[in-house]
């Protein structure tokens, strides 16, 4: 009893100290040195170079992660190659320190990853209900050689197949989780694309955030070309 009692302790010590503090909310603004108008409360800063128009917007700041929403339109006679994994940003100090550029996920390999995750766990879902099938068998069997005895083991059996149920819905939110995931990156984000003639193409970017940057310079190559929007930040404590 003494023992679980100072256990108890030691857990409530460390669950209070271990409280996590909630992160600044950044947010992104022009800088005023590109064309910007308004569209539902989100600032587009727009430029335009030869035949190509390019807009992004901020969107948010999540987590660890910079929300933006691009799009390219394509005027000329000839197709561009839009590429995401191309755009980039450098996070800037006011005395002009540039740290290390941050360059955007790229969509297709968080598609994959979220691909072999849901495989994983397929296969392990199988095996949880091959182990389930098993347990079953074996405390069939044991019932019909028991018959008018008591059988100790049939509360592990039945413990065991509670633990395959509990470890089967774990797996099930998992990959229901990465299929939402995959969802998202698949149809709400800016993908690699061909852009043909008088097309345009818009989506998601996303980027590590830089809570220590000042400024942040956003680099879109396309084309042979590269847009640049800079945005000032501003830093929001919660409290």
């Amino acid at each position: 009893m003494k023992a679980s009692y100072l256990s108890l302790i030691t857990f409530t010590f460390l669950f209070i100290t271990s409280c996590a503090s909630p992160l600044p909310v950044s947010k992104l603004q022009s800088t005023g040195e590109t064309e910007v108008h308004w569209n539902n409360g989100i600032e587009i800063l727009t430029q335009n170079m030869d035949s190509l128009t390019i807009e992004a917007g901020f969107i948010r700041n999540e987590g660890s992660n910079y929300t933006f929403d691009i799009s390219v339109t394509n005027f000329g006679n000839s197709p561009v190659l839009v590429d995401p994994a191309e755009i980039y940003y450098l996070p800037i100090r006011i005395d002009d320190d540039t740290l290390n550029l941050v360059r955007a996920v790229n969509p297709e390999h968080k598609i994959l990853e979220e691909e072999k995750a849901i495989s994983q766990l397929n296969a392990d879902e199988k095996n949880k209900l091959a182990g389930g099938v098993l347990i079953g068998s074996l405390e069939l069997a044991g019932e019909i050689a028991s018959v008018g005895s008591n059988n100790e083991s049939e509360e592990d059996d039945y413990s065991a197949l509670d633990g395959i149920s509990v470890d089967l819905a774990e797996i099930d939110r998992q990959r229901s989780y990465a299929t939402d995931q995959r969802s998202y990156w698949e149809t709400q984000t800016l993908r690699k694309t061909t852009l043909f003639p008088r097309h345009f193409v818009q989506g998601q970017v996303i980027m590590r955030w830089s809570p220590e940057a000042e400024f942040i310079l956003l680099r879109i190559p396309v084309g042979g070309l590269e847009f640049s929007f800079p945005f000032r930040q501003m830093i929001h404590p919660v409290y």
